[in-house]
């Protein structure tokens, strides 16, 4: 199975110095290419805040085609997930969802650029809802029974401990069986927010690395603005996403991707959201080295004080 290394956005302005050259600081329009010559996929966040109009999609379709094997990976609308599957009917977002793939999954994939599809649900989006007395599960295989899992790799993030099992190391059977079915990937997380869980559930296999900034994540402040701080420009003083990864903490992570390498399917996709100051592009690097991966030589030199004393 082959991995593939990106990080969560490349349009930030403090990667200017770090990891794009000062040159590029007023050509926006050149860090795509830059960013494509030393990484083969990429994972866009802009869709979850809405549904990207169709010269967007058209610009990530030209912008990719100048490079061999490129991929973007996409995030479902908030509208579904953060929203109507919570507020609404699972008909609605369901509905809601398979618009997205006509108008923005389809025609990457179309032109062999799509990665794949992240279903990131929302931290109030519960295994039961106590208040209406909900099962929220028959939900969650609405959606998947109307999204086209047989040709799109699917991939979920679960964010409320609910969907644990009573150990708290993986998915409750019934929802790793649901994912199971349709051949979607549980998505496995490094992060403060949610633990890591085990079970493989598709043939291909999706990992995302949020940082450890325990204190950081858990303020009330930032838990009402947690996907906000995700946003190219956003303040990252007190973003929770601020974290350079050590090579130990990164070494840990080994045993995991070989076991996703070592099971039949096509790829295991692998982004960095700590994007503060290139720190995700480093760290993206990093893994890449422990892992045997070839890449293009680049040295990243961080022009903001950080802390690197474990590095």
């Amino acid at each position: 199975m082959e991995v593939l290394i990106g990080t969560s956005g490349w349009s930030y302005d403090d990667w200017v110095g770090n990891f794009y050259p000062d040159r590029l600081r007023n050509a926006k329009n050149e860090w795509f290419g830059f960013y494509a010559k030393y990484l083969k996929s990429v994972e866009i966040n802009s869709t979850f805040y809405r549904m990207p109009k169709e010269f967007i999609v058209n610009s990530w379709i030209n912008k990719g085609k100048r490079f061999d094997d490129f991929e973007f990976s996409l995030k479902l609308p908030q509208l579904v997930t953060h929203e109507t599957i919570i507020k609404d009917s699972s008909d609605k977002a369901a509905e809601i969802a398979r618009s997205f793939e006509k108008k923005c999954i389809q025609p990457l994939a179309d032109n062999k650029l799509l990665g794949a599809v992240l279903i990131q649900l929302s931290p109030y989006f519960r295994r039961f809802d106590t208040e209406t007395r909900t099962d929220n599960l028959p939900k969650l295989r609405r959606v998947f029974e109307i999204i086209d899992t047989d040709n799109y790799d699917y991939a979920v993030e679960f964010r409320h401990s609910s969907w644990l099992n009573h150990t708290r190391d993986d998915l409750l059977p019934e929802t790793l069986d649901l994912l199971k079915e349709f051949n979607i990937a549980n998505c496995h997380l490094d992060g403060p927010g949610f633990p890591v869980t085990n079970t493989i559930t598709a043939s291909h296999g999706y990992i995302r690395f949020h940082g450890r900034n325990k204190d950081i994540w858990f303020k009330s402040k930032n838990r009402e603005s947690n996907d906000r701080e995700n946003m190219p420009g956003a303040d990252s003083r007190m973003n929770r996403y601020d974290y350079l990864y050590t090579v130990a903490e990164l070494e840990g992570w080994r045993p995991r991707i070989k076991q996703l390498q070592e099971c039949e399917g096509t790829k295991t996709r692998i982004y960095f959201n700590n994007h503060p100051n290139a720190q995700a592009v480093k760290n993206a690097f990093m893994l890449m080295d422990l892992l045997g991966m070839p890449r293009k030589p680049i040295d990243i030199t961080f022009k903001k004080q950080i802390k690197l004393d474990s590095f």
